[in-house]
């Protein structure tokens, strides 16, 4: 096609190694000046070495499954079949609860908070084959079309936002960096979309509630009858309205707010759990922990303790 370009080579070192190896440098020299001259990324995949022309077919298919690979490995980067055959899909688990908050942050306008959750999900993929990221993409889109839906319905208004063209999109990204922006794009268009619904009575409502339970997570009376109390209306009425346009009940909102401040305090403090959790408003210890772990996926003592490793290694690297 326009954009590629396909080379067979022949071998005429004495071992393998060195072909790689007379490659990977003239492939080099060949980026380095493509983008010097004419200033374009060049990516490169190599498949394995065969012996004879009968393998051809064979080592195209490897090299177009290699190429794929390029999204993790970012611009003028050179991706060695030998090296990603090993990647499987064996052990991947799909973040469903995480891909839970990220929806619900959608309905509710938290932009920022959609996309450092996305991010969560979209690096979960990293270290596994092409097929699960390419995987986790599509159900996202599948998931997050839903959520287009369901604000229509409860603004009556449309949202012109076409998925098909969406996905050709991401199929074309380059990098992993290329695929979060255009979904932060989209996630934006959610977010102006819930800005014009600002303005109607329910949605102010709503609005009113949730900033009531960022302001006031740490009380632990807080509750749909508090809320209901302050805004001067039912807690029937309230509850009902809630759920309507967040697909999500007041209790549930409020324990993941709780939830989303007590992982900073795990992270930033070496607050035993139980003060973690009067912290962020459980009055009840007993109760802060399922209620973490079926947010999270982990205990708090498990989060507090991946996130300190994955530090940990951070640094290793860096240094």
């Amino acid at each position: 096609k326009g954009d590629q370009i396909v080379a067979m080579l022949n071998n005429n070192s004495n071992t393998e190694d060195a072909g790689f190896s007379q490659i990977t440098e003239t492939i080099g020299s060949f980026q380095e000046n493509i983008k010097k001259d004419i200033d374009i990324s060049l990516s490169a995949a190599i498949s394995s070495m065969q012996k004879t022309f009968n393998e051809i077919n064979l080592l195209y298919q490897e090299v177009r499954q290699a190429s794929n690979y390029r999204v993790f490995y970012g611009h003028m980067s050179i991706v060695f079949f030998d090296e990603i055959k090993m990647l499987t899909s064996d052990g991947f688990q799909y973040p469903s609860e995480k891909e839970k908050m990220l929806l619900d942050a959608l309905m509710l306008g938290r932009i920022d908070f959609a996309k450092k959750i996305f991010n969560d999900i979209l690096y979960s993929a990293s270290g596994y084959s092409y097929t699960v990221l390419n995987s986790l993409m599509l159900r996202l889109i599948s998931s997050i079309s839903g959520i287009f839906e369901c604000i229509e319905n409860n603004s009556f208004q449309t949202v012109n936002f076409n998925f098909n063209d969406f996905m050709t999109i991401i199929n074309r990204c380059e990098t992993i960096d290329e695929m979060k922006s255009s979904f932060y794009e989209m996630f934006d268009g959610v977010f102006s979309l819930q800005k014009q619904k600002i303005y109607t009575k329910y949605a102010q409502i709503v609005n009113k509630t949730i900033e009531i339970i960022n302001n006031d997570y740490s009380n632990e009376n807080l509750c749909l009858n508090y809320i209901a109390e302050k805004l001067s209306l039912s807690p029937g009425y309230l509850g009902k309205l809630f759920k309507t346009h967040t697909s999500k009940s007041i209790g549930d909102y409020i324990n993941q707010i709780r939830v989303e401040r007590a992982l900073d305090i795990l992270i930033k403090t070496q607050n035993p759990i139980n003060e973690v959790a009067q912290k962020v408003g459980f009055s009840c210890s007993n109760y802060f922990y399922p209620v973490f772990k079926k947010i999270i996926g982990v205990t708090p003592a498990e989060y507090r303790l991946n996130k300190k490793s994955l530090s940990a290694e951070n640094l290793k690297s860096l240094t």
